[in-house]
This record gives structure tokens, C-alpha cells and sequence, in this order.
């Protein structure tokens, strides 16, 4: 599926006009993941949004750090 597709379905971005929705499209990047790959660790700066499309995500938090 085309981002531009993406982009129209999701509902912040929904009031955005052509031109603001292009602009955000020159900035995304499609990728895959393989199902146990973290796509990010608590505490890590990351310079990136992530849209999962297909497939599903887990959230965990480290127990016991300071």
C-alpha cells in the first residue's frame, strides 16, 4: 500500500491540506520488521514515527531500572 494511503487514513492528519500531506509523505520511509525485532529501547533517542500497518506491536517497560 502506498503511504499516500496511509497518510489520508489516519485521523490527525486528516485536515491537513494536499500540499502539508505531500510534505509529510517526502519525509516517511516504508520498512519492514521481523516479528521479536525491537523497533526501539525505553530510554533511546529515536528520530523517527512509526506507523505499523499490518501485523502488531507490543509496548515493554523494563522492570526495576532507576
Amino acid at each position: 500500500m502506498a503511504i499516500d494511503k496511509y497518510i489520508s487514513e489516519i485521523p490527525y492528519f486528516a485536515d491537513l491540506d494536499e500540499s502539508e500531506k505531500q510534505e509529510i509523505k517526502s519525509l516517511c520511509q516504508l520498512t519492514e520488521g521481523e516479528s521479536g525485532e525491537f523497533l526501539s529501547r525505553e530510554g533511546q533517542k529515536v528520530d523517527c514515527l512509526y506507523f505499523i500497518t499490518t501485523g502488531k506491536a507490543a509496548i515493554l517497560k523494563r522492570r526495576g531500572t532507576e
